[in-house]
């Protein structure tokens, strides 16, 4: 979807299992889930609106975005350029086409 849609790499992605309360239903081991995730570098997380010990990881799924985010943000502007004594800030930009908000 991320790609499809000509999302920044550098947004971070999240594989999200829904439903694992309904063991006798998995369609995808988590095992599975967990290569797919490590290897397209995604978080990975089970969670169920029904059980509320799983439904727990929603808040922590919104948590860890965040987190990468802030840790993120500050590498936006590791590139400091000094100029008569002044620091510039600079920032990589990407120009966004056909987004679809």
């Amino acid at each position: 979807e991320c790609n499809g849609h000509r999302v920044s790499a550098s947004v971070p992605r999240v594989l999200v299992g829904n439903k694992c309360d309904l063991v006798d239903q998995i369609q995808v081991p988590s095992n599975m889930a967990l290569k797919f995730a490590d290897s397209h570098n995604m978080l990975l997380f089970e969670t169920s609106a029904k059980d509320p010990k799983e439904s727990q990881n929603v808040d922590s799924i919104f948590m860890s975005l965040a987190c990468r985010l802030k840790a993120q943000k500050s590498l936006l502007y590791r590139d400091v350029e000094r100029e008569d004594g002044r620091v510039r800030l600079t920032q990589e930009t990407e120009t966004k086409t056909n987004c679809p908000c």
